[in-house]
Parts: C-alpha cells; structure tokens; sequence
C-alpha cells in the first residue's frame, strides 16, 4: 500500500518489489488470455538479444464482451526509436520486458500523470533495448465508455511534455532532432482528433493551429495521412460516437489558414465511413456495417468497387 502518487509511482512500487528476471504488467480491469506469459517468455529466451517484446489484444467492453481486436505489427512492424516518436503501439497489459532494461534507465516518469508507458518504451528503444512482436493475440484490454476522449487535455500536456523531455536531451543524435518538426505536428493533429471528439473546439482549434506552425507546409497542402490522423480515433473500437456528427464538427470549427483542408470535406466523410464500416464488421455490428456503408457511397463511391466491401455488406444483409 502507499498513499496515491499517480501510476507511475504505483507501478515503480511493484518494480521495487519484483524480483524475477522478466516484468509484466497488468492493470485491473485487463485480462491475460492463457498463452500470454509462456509465449513472450518463450520469445525472449529464443531471441536473447531483445529485451522487449509485446503481442495483439482484443477489445473487451465492460461485461467482457468482444468488440474488436488488434495486431499491432501490421502498423509497425520494426519497434525502433522512430517508431516510438510516432505513436504507442502497444498497451501496457501486451509487453513483457527484461527487468534489468527497467533498472538500466531507471523506472517510470513520476512526473507523468499520463503517458507514462509511453514514455518508458521510447527511453528503452533510446537507451539500446531491442523490441519485438508475437504475433498473436495474448490478452483482452478494456474499454469503457468515453475512455478514447476523456482528459484530452491532460493527455495533450503529458504528451507535450513527454516529448519535449525527449528533444531537449543535450546529446540528442542530430537525425533524430531533425524530426522534431513532423513529430510535433503528428502530435497535436491526434489531439486535435480527441478534443473534437470530446466536444472542446476551441483547445482543438489550437492544437490544429501548432500542428500547422511546425508544419508549415500543411497551410498549402494536407496529405490524406494528415487529414487521417484527426480521425484517428474513429477506427477505435472505444469511440462510440457519432462518427458523421464528428466529422461535421472538426469542418465547422477549424482555424484560421485551413482553407486546403476544408475542401476534402467529401473526401474525410468518406474515409471516416470507411474506417467506422470495417471496425463495425470487426464488432460484428451489422446495423452499423449498413449505415457506414451508405455514407461510403454518398462520399466515396468509388470505395464500393472492392469486392471486400461487398462481401462484408452482403453478409450485413444476410442478419
């Protein structure tokens, strides 16, 4: 027992404690699935070289009800330094580590209400840890509702300041203090994506804002990836909102020097009708698979041609 610190300070409290040769975490309300431990232990020593290693998970609503599921290694297969400035790839219930690397770069950031993982994986990878995949599907993560946009202002400033410990390093290589630009716009483009979903336009209005001042190019061109990364919280099985509405939200409320993007308009709500239909089929959601599909055809019709979506769709109608 101690006295709440935050859960970075909790899990340092269980590294203290541990004695093993390897750590795992697992957090209240997730789930191993029976494979998980002996498959990563099987890795590690199988690949003596690496001191990380993290696997797939499915998405469990809170009456333990499959709505998804997760193989991370088909968005990132190489878990390096660069892969770890562009997003998180893994939640803390799918990694296995070596105890010794927790040591080698001392424990979580106290100091970090959020992001702490985060920011552990990315000294790790910094500090020499090599990192792998399983790839396989080893435990269940919880959802509950509102979980993707609650706090997305305290996510932003943990982030921020994750990544600003991070580039103000004095010995920083100089490659990598060349991607500070992209990084810093990729960053405030996904919060961006959260604080429209939550409902604050004003803070998601700034974010936006940042994301072009690192980026400046963005006030000529925005490249689908960048539209992509403002719903990047759509294809998430935690979203639960109306994805339309989202859309229409972040349309009408963008900032000024945006007139580029405000005309891929069309193009979003047929991106995002996409992204929401296959993650609806994943839930095996049918209603859902048929509305997607309609706001596919109003905006993209061309998207309707791949014999996948029609496949999916016919089995919709099946139901």
């Amino acid at each position: 027992y101690q006295v709440n610190r935050g859960l970075a300070a909790a899990r340092n409290t269980g590294l203290a404690a541990a004695r093993g040769e390897y750590i795992a975490l697992l957090d209240a309300d997730d789930i191993y699935l029976p494979c998980k431990l002996e498959v990563q232990v099987d890795w590690l020593r199988l690949h003596s070289d690496h001191g990380f290693v993290a696997g797939g998970w499915n998405y469990i609503d809170e009456q333990d009800r499959p709505i998804g599921e997760y193989k991370p290694w088909l968005d990132r297969p190489e878990l390096d330094v660069k892969a770890w400035l562009i997003n998180c790839y893994v939640n803390p219930v799918s990694v296995l580590v070596q105890r010794k690397w927790f040591e080698q770069v001392g424990g979580f950031d106290e100091t970090l209400r959020q992001v702490e993982d985060w920011d552990m994986w990315l000294r790790l990878a910094y500090a020499g840890c090599k990192m792998g995949w399983v790839d396989q599907i080893i435990c269940s993560y919880r959802y509950s509702p509102g979980q993707m946009t609650r706090n997305a202002a305290a996510q932003k400033r943990a982030t921020v300041q994750m990544m600003d410990k991070f580039f103000n390093q004095a010995t920083l290589p100089s490659e990598l203090k060349a991607l500070k630009p992209e990084v810093y716009s990729r960053l405030y483009l996904v919060c961006a994506g959260r604080e429209y979903a939550a409902g604050q336009c004003e803070d998601a209005k700034e974010s936006v804002a940042l994301a072009m001042r690192h980026n400046p190019a963005l006030h000529e061109t925005w490249e689908h990836e960048q539209i992509n990364r403002l719903f990047a919280l759509v294809d998430s099985p935690g979203f639960g909102g109306n994805w339309t509405s989202y859309v229409e939200r972040i349309f009408n409320n963008l900032p000024d020097g945006t007139t580029v993007l405000r005309r891929k308009k069309r193009w979003a709500m047929g991106e995002v009708g996409l992204k929401t239909f296959y993650t609806a089929y994943q839930a095996k959601d049918w209603q859902q698979v048929q509305r997607a599909a309609l706001t596919v055809a109003m905006n993209a019709p061309h998207r309707m041609l791949n014999r996948g979506v029609w496949s999916i769709l016919w089995q919709s109608l099946k139901k």
